[in-house]
């Protein structure tokens, strides 16, 4: 007992866990020690067990696995794997003027499983552990056929439209399993869906199969998507082509049944040289193109038309008389 205190303070390292028995003893100045007076010390105390209504786990999907529980601040909550023993999966302390400590890991698994929760207050020894059912990460609704729009455009990018939640990405792929990704898009803020774009799906009809990742959850199943084949231009008919074979001027091959943009092109029957081409221009509804000179001779050309956004259409032939 120091000069001036009334006590004294017996510090141990550890007397232990559990409820125990000391002996204690005084030996005051000039006098024997005293005999030994019998003291129970009272177990360590021992944190509650934390309540299942205190706890929230959220398996997501590409992102840590999180398990949020309530508890006093300087608290330190573990989760394991095991019930006993086993290993430390994530650990997190609830911080000044918190609530709660959020312990993130980065992958429990994608199945349902448990894991086990106990908590830690300041002075106290671990509670018991709560065994807590993580259900499986949620797995993204498949995307009906009937809210996909697919485009197979002609000269430009094919497009694919899906509607999604915010933030979801959308895939297509050549394949129902495995196979090939063809495109990828994310639907961002403010819009309701995803526009996947591809260079080119190809001239005839095919089909592509198409799913959705929402956040926090695993990919959809893909579902199958029928591409149509590029639209084709309708190829004129012989009656809307008029060739005139004239003697010592250009000769002129005049095509009706056209629209403004539309592209009609003249061939050497049997060949793919172009010997002539116009573009129908606004409000327009023919065209006529002249040639320097087709042959003295009856013979006959071919005739195309490329409509926009269309390919172009199959040749029409078209005899014409010889020069007069």
């Amino acid at each position: 007992v120091a000069a001036g205190k009334t006590e004294a303070v017996v510090s141990i390292a550890q007397v232990g866990t559990g409820e125990t028995k000391v002996y204690v003893s005084a030996t005051e100045a000039g006098k024997q020690e005293s005999d030994r007076l019998e003291v129970t010390v009272a177990a360590e105390a021992k944190t509650a067990k934390v309540a299942a209504s205190d706890v929230v786990a959220v398996n997501n999907a590409g992102s840590a696995d999180t398990f949020t529980v309530k508890a006093a601040v300087g608290t330190i909550v573990k989760v394991y794997d095991l019930e006993t023993a086993g290993k430390v999966l994530g650990t997190a302390t609830v911080a000044a003027g918190k609530t709660e400590a959020v312990v993130s890991i980065a992958q429990v698994g994608t199945a349902e499983t448990k894991v086990y929760v106990s908590a830690t207050e300041t002075g106290k020894l671990e509670s018991d552990r709560l065994e807590v059912t993580l259900a499986a990460e949620g797995k993204t609704d498949k995307v009906a056929t009937g809210n996909i729009t697919v485009a197979n455009n002609v000269g430009k990018a094919d497009t694919i439209t899906v509607p999604a939640a915010v933030g979801a990405v959308v895939k297509v792929y050549d394949a129902a399993t495995a196979g090939k990704l063809l495109g990828s898009a994310a639907v961002a803020t403010g819009k309701t869906e995803g526009i996947v774009s591809i260079s080119q799906l190809g001239v005839d009809a095919t089909k592509v199969y198409v799913s959705v990742t929402e956040t926090g959850k695993q990919e959809s199943e893909r579902e199958e998507v029928a591409v149509a084949a590029e639209a084709v231009t309708i190829a004129p008919a012989e009656s809307a082509i008029t060739i005139v074979n004239n003697a010592g001027k250009a000769d002129t091959i005049t095509v009706t049944d056209v629209v403004a943009g539309d592209i009609v092109k003249i061939f050497r029957t049997g060949t793919t040289t172009v010997i002539g081409s116009a573009i129908i221009a606004a409000g327009k509804l023919e065209a006529t193109i002249s040639i320097a000179q087709l042959g003295v001779d009856a013979s006959s050309v071919d005739v195309t038309i490329t409509s926009k956004d269309k390919r172009e259409s199959t040749k029409t032939t078209k005899s014409y008389d010889a020069e007069a």
